[in-house]
């Protein structure tokens, strides 16, 4: 996840967290926080452009960074990853201009109201929780995430910022299960 903030290697995987809200609701991993490092978001900042993530679960945590319960539809049913928000699949937060400043971090709802009041942001980076991402693992499921990118796509479509949106929609992991 690191190059979309960097496009280059910064660690390997589940090396470290961030050290933001749920890091400690979060699978291993020492917490790190980079200094005066310039991302993607920044370049885009500096020339007048906007920037926000759009990350599920994240008012859950942030009302209750002790590790909020599970949703009821997360087979898992632990109230860490993957039923709810992992900070350490949010690039943007390793970097200290970015920790968990409401400008730039919201929940992944926020992007339907953003969408339908015109105020999608110039580049944003969305990511489900866990067991909605199509991650394998945990007692994931497929489906879920098909659902979630589907609602998403449409919600994107039938808004005025269709025209001039561009989606790029990746996995961190191929060839599926």
């Amino acid at each position: 996840d690191m190059y979309y903030a960097v496009a280059e290697h910064v660690f390997d995987d589940n090396e470290f967290k961030p050290d933001s809200i749920g890091a400690d609701c979060s699978i291993g991993a020492d917490k790190v926080t980079y200094h005066g490092e310039t991302t993607v978001a920044d370049l885009l900042l500096a020339v007048g452009r906007t920037f926000a993530v759009y990350a599920q679960g994240y008012d859950a945590m942030v009302a209750r960074p002790d590790c909020p319960d599970p949703p009821d539809d997360c087979h898992f049913g632990l109230a860490l990853t993957p039923c709810d928000f992992d900070p350490g699949d949010i690039p943007f937060l390793y970097y200290e201009q970015f920790v968990d400043k409401p400008e730039y971090i919201r929940d992944y709802e926020d992007i339907y109201d953003d969408l339908e009041r015109g105020r999608l942001p110039s580049f944003a980076f969305v990511k489900p929780v866990g067991y909605k991402s199509e991650h394998p693992g945990l007692g994931t499921e497929i489906t879920p995430g098909i659902e979630q990118v589907q609602r998403l796509l449409d919600a994107i479509a039938a808004s005025a910022a269709a025209p001039g949106t561009v989606i790029l929609l990746t996995w961190d992991q191929g060839g599926g299960y």
